[in-house]
C-alpha cells in the first residue's frame, strides 16, 4: 500500500505565476505501508441435543456473539495492537516511515491540564485538524470532565457535553471517541491521541466467517463452529496523529 509517510502534503502545492517553474519538494512524500492479514478466530463446542431441542435460531445466535467478540477484539488491537501477529495500533504508533508523530508531555504522572491539551491540539498540522478525533478511554474522560479553564476565577469545564441526540462530546471543538483499547493514565503512557482517522488504514480480508464441524467431535455427541476474521490496521501518516504522553 502506498500511502502518505510523514510529509505534509498540503504544502507541496503553491501558486505560480504564468509560464512558471513548477516547485519540486525535496523531501519525499510518498512511502510504503504494508496492510498484512491477521488472522483471529475460535472454535465453540455445542451439545447435539442443544442443537436440536432450541426454540431459536443457535446458529445464527453463536454468529452474533462471535461477531461481538471479533469487535471488542478489533478495537483493542486498532487502539493498542502491537503490531506482532496483530494490527497495530494507534497509541503504539510513535512513527511512521521513520518520521516522528508529534507528542506532548504532560507535566505529571497522572495529571492532565487544560494546556496540554490545547499543546496537543496545536500539534497536529491544521489541514488533518479539520477532520480529527480525541481518542481515549473512559478514565481519561471522566477525568477530563473535571478540567476547567484554568483562567482566573473561571469555572468553565474544557469538556463540551453535547446538547443534541446522537451528537459526539467535544474538546476544543473536536469529536471525542471513547474505547476500551486506549491505555489508562500512568507514568510514561500515551493516554490521548487527536488523529485524522481517515489516515488510519483497515484492511478486511475476510469478515466473520463460520465453519459448522459435525464429525470432529461426533465421538462426545456434540458439534463444533469455527470463527475466523482476518485484517490489519495501520497509520500511514505520521502527521496525521498528535499524542499526550504521561511523564
Amino acid at each position: 500500500l502506498c500511502a502518505e509517510r510523514g510529509v505534509d502534503f498540503y504544502e507541496i502545492v503553491d501558486q505560480l505565476a504564468e509560464e512558471a517553474a513548477y516547485g519540486v519538494s525535496s523531501d519525499p512524500a510518498f512511502g510504503q505501508v504494508v496492510l498484512s492479514s491477521f488472522k483471529s478466530g475460535g472454535i465453540v463446542v455445542v451439545a447435539e441435543e442443544l442443537l436440536q431441542d432450541a426454540f431459536f435460531n443457535l446458529e445464527s445466535y453463536l454468529l452474533e456473539v462471535a461477531g461481538d467478540r471479533f469487535n471488542t477484539l478489533e478495537e483493542t488491537n486498532f487502539a493498542n495492537g502491537n503490531g506482532s501477529g496483530k494490527p497495530k495500533g494507534i497509541f503504539a504508533t510513535t512513527s511512521v516511515g521513520g518520521v516522528s508523530v508529534p507528542n506532548t508531555n504532560a507535566g505529571s504522572t497522572s495529571a492532565i491540564t487544560a494546556d496540554n491539551l490545547v499543546d496537543v491540539y496545536h500539534n497536529l498540522g491544521r489541514p488533518y485538524r479539520n477532520n480529527a478525533t480525541w481518542v481515549m478511554n473512559d478514565a481519561t474522560v471522566k477525568y477530563l470532565r473535571k478540567i476547567k479553564t484554568g483562567i482566573s476565577g473561571d469555572t468553565t469545564y474544557v469538556w463540551q457535553p453535547s446538547l443534541v441526540a446522537g451528537q459526539p462530546d467535544m474538546i476544543l471543538g473536536r469529536p471525542v471517541v471513547v474505547t476500551g483499547g486506549a491505555p489508562t493514565i500512568a507514568s510514561a503512557a500515551v493516554t490521548i491521541a487527536l488523529i485524522d482517522l481517515k489516515r488510519y488504514y483497515i484492511a478486511d480480508r475476510l469478515g466473520t466467517s463460520m465453519q459448522r464441524l459435525n464429525e470432529l467431535y461426533a465421538g462426545n455427541g456434540q458439534v463444533g463452529f469455527r470463527f475466523t476474521r482476518r485484517n490489519d490496521g495501520r497509520l500511514v501518516d505520521a502527521l496525521a496523529m498528535s499524542t499526550l504522553t504521561q511523564t
